[in-house]
């Protein structure tokens, strides 16, 4: 298998616990000035941390022990439009929700308690409605589907619920085609719609070493171009590559 081999143009100052405690970022687009948008990244150990574009941290929100963390710009909350983060919490068994103001500060809003024991991958997307929908699994597979409904307090409302084999974590949603990916570490790449109404019938898109996958496979992000073309991009640790994938049609890979 060929692998294109790329470097990183910048990298943010190290979190300060230990432990592998660097996780999942997230990126915020700033739409009057994009050089002032920002970058969350979790600290598995403390919480939240807010970076500029040089890798600078601003913030550090210490809300406990968050894992992952996804970012929807213009969410339809409280009659208002707002950029909105959430992050899975080991520490509190909860999604913890933030805003994000035009500037780019991010303020921690309150946390929906799960019924899980330990909240791991997350990820968000927008209904038609504008609406936030926020998918959080669980290291025994079990994934829930909540739709956010009020910050003021913060209120969610379970939608969905299913299970997948064994231990997931990275999810993605293309809002443009409705389609759901999820990863499950040990196994391999799955698709499902994202629609809280839908039968979650899983497509297997790619498994652990029968193609371009070697577990763990984690994190999970779709990359959409333009109408016509996107992009799954899947993280294979176990041999330190990016999977990439179409991510319309069949799914056909293109390259690591």
């Amino acid at each position: 298998m060929a692998v294109a081999r790329v470097q990183a143009t910048v990298e943010t100052q190290p979190v300060n616990s230990g432990d592998d405690a660097a996780d999942d970022v997230a990126i915020w687009h700033n739409p009057v000035d994009g050089t002032a948008s920002r970058v969350l990244g979790t600290d598995k150990q403390q919480g939240l941390a807010v970076y500029n574009l040089q890798g600078e941290q601003l913030q550090l929100l210490k809300s406990g022990r968050l894992n992952n963390v996804d970012v929807r710009q213009r969410v339809l909350i409280n009659d208002e439009l707002t950029s909105i983060a959430v992050a899975s919490n080991r520490t509190n068994i909860s999604i913890d929700v933030f805003t994000i103001d035009h500037l780019g500060k991010v303020l921690h809003r309150g946390e929906q308690r799960l019924g899980l024991e330990d909240p791991y991958g997350i990820c968000m997307f927008k209904t038609a409605q504008g609406q936030a929908n926020v998918l959080v699994n669980d290291k025994d597979g079990r994934y829930q589907q909540w739709q956010l409904d009020s910050l003021q307090p913060v209120a969610m409302t379970l939608m969905r619920e299913f299970t997948l084999s064994s231990q997931p974590e990275g999810c993605s949603v293309d809002e443009q085609t409705g389609q759901l990916f999820v990863g499950e570490e040990n196994v391999g790449l799955w698709r499902l719609a994202a629609d809280q109404a839908a039968a979650a019938e899983l497509v297997s898109i790619d498994k652990v070493g029968a193609g371009a996958l070697v577990a763990d496979v984690e994190g999970v992000e779709v990359m959409r171009i333009d109408d016509e073309t996107a992009y799954l991009i899947t993280s294979s640790q176990g041999d330190n590559t990016y999977a990439v994938y179409d991510a319309q049609d069949a799914h056909q890979y293109l390259g690591s």
